[in-house]
C-alpha cells in the first residue's frame, strides 16, 4: 500500500434505496485504505428521505417499483448503523465530513413549510444521527468543504455539462460534485498552463428508480479518491464499483459472498425488533438482496 495520504469522497448512497453490496464494499475499501486515509467525505444524499417524497395526491410514494418506502425514523436507524461501521473502519484521527444533500434538506424544508413555528426547535438531522458523538463534521446544503486545492459540494447540476459548470463556479480550484449519479470528469487548461478538473462523483444507490422515464438512468456507481501529490495538492482518481469489487491501483478489493449479509445484520436487527412480519419483509428486501 502506498504511503501517500488519501481522501475518499462517496455520495448519493440513498440509504433505504441503496445497493447493499456496494455499500458494504465501500466500507471494506475504506478499511483497506485506512492506514493512509486522511479523511472521508460523505457527499450528500446519504439518506434517501423517501417518506418526504410525496406523490401529487400527498401519499407516500415508493421509489422502487413494488416496494414500500422505509419510514424516516427507519432510515435514520439504518444511517446510524452505517455511520457506526464507517467510524470503526477508519483509524483514530481520520476526518469524516458529512455534506448535506438535497434529500437530507427535505426534512427542514418540510417542517418550515408545514409547521413554521416548530422549525426553530425541531431536532436537526445532524442531531438525530448523533454526528457530534461520532466525531463526524457537518457541511450544510449549498456549502462546500475544502480538501487542499479541491472544493467538494453536493451540488444541483444534472445536465451533461455539469462538470464544466461546476468548474466555472470555483475559479482556480478543482471541484467535485454529487447529485448527478454520474462518474465523470471535465478538464480545463488555464492561461498559466495548469489543468483544473470538475468531477461528478458517482453513486451507490439501487439504479431501478421508478421516477425515471426509463427503467434505468445513465448513472455510474463509484467513488472518487484524492491522492496527495504536494503541499495542499491532490490528484484525483475515479473508482468505478462493480457489484462485488473495486480496483485500487494494482489491488482488487473484493466483497465475499457472506460479507454483505454480515455487514447488514446489525442494521437488520436494529430495524426489525418487534415489527410485524410485513415490516420484516420490507426490511429484508432492502438489506438482504445479496
Amino acid at each position: 500500500m502506498s504511503t501517500l495520504r488519501h481522501w475518499l469522497i462517496a455520495g448519493d448512497i440513498h440509504l433505504g434505496e441503496h445497493n447493499p453490496r456496494q455499500v458494504a464494499l465501500l466500507v471494506k475499501l475504506i478499511r483497506t485504505l485506512a492506514p493512509t486515509l486522511a479523511g472521508v467525505v460523505l457527499n450528500g444524499d446519504i439518506l434517501d428521505v423517501t417518506e418526504v417524497h410525496k406523490s401529487t395526491a400527498g401519499r407516500r410514494q415508493a421509489v422502487l417499483p413494488g416496494r414500500s418506502p422505509l419510514y424516516l425514523l427507519e432510515e435514520i436507524v439504518l444511517a446510524k448503523c452505517f455511520l457506526g461501521a464507517l467510524t470503526r473502519a477508519v483509524e483514530p484521527g481520520t476526518t469524516i465530513q458529512f455534506i448535506e444533500g438535497n434529500h437530507e434538506v427535505r426534512i427542514p424544508r418540510l417542517v418550515a413549510a408545514a409547521v413554521p413555528e416548530l422549525h426553530p426547535v425541531t431536532p436537526t438531522l445532524k442531531e438525530l444521527l448523533g454526528l457530534d458523538e461520532l466525531g463526524i463534521g457537518w457541511t450544510p446544503y449549498n456549502s462546500h468543504f475544502l480538501v487542499g486545492d479541491w472544493a467538494i459540494e453536493h451540488g444541483h447540476r444534472c445536465n451533461i455539462h455539469a462538470c464544466k459548470g461546476l468548474l466555472e463556479s470555483y475559479l482556480g480550484l478543482n471541484a467535485i460534485q454529487g447529485h448527478s449519479h454520474r462518474l465523470k470528469e471535465y478538464g480545463h487548461q488555464t492561461p498559466d498552463g495548469r489543468t483544473l478538473y470538475g468531477v461528478e462523483g458517482g453513486h451507490l444507490r439501487n439504479p431501478d428508480a421508478s421516477y425515471l422515464p426509463r427503467q434505468r438512468g445513465q448513472w455510474q456507481a463509484g467513488v472518487v479518491l484524492l491522492t496527495e501529490v504536494g503541499q495542499d495538492r491532490y490528484q484525483h482518481s475515479l473508482l468505478p464499483f462493480g457489484e462485488d469489487r473495486v480496483i485500487l491501483g494494482r489491488e482488487v478489493v473484493t466483497l465475499k459472498t457472506n460479507e454483505a449479509r454480515s455487514f447488514w445484520q446489525p442494521a437488520r436487527d436494529a430495524l426489525v425488533g418487534n415489527h410485524t412480519r410485513l415490516i420484516d419483509a420490507v426490511i429484508d428486501g432492502r438489506l438482504m438482496e445479496v
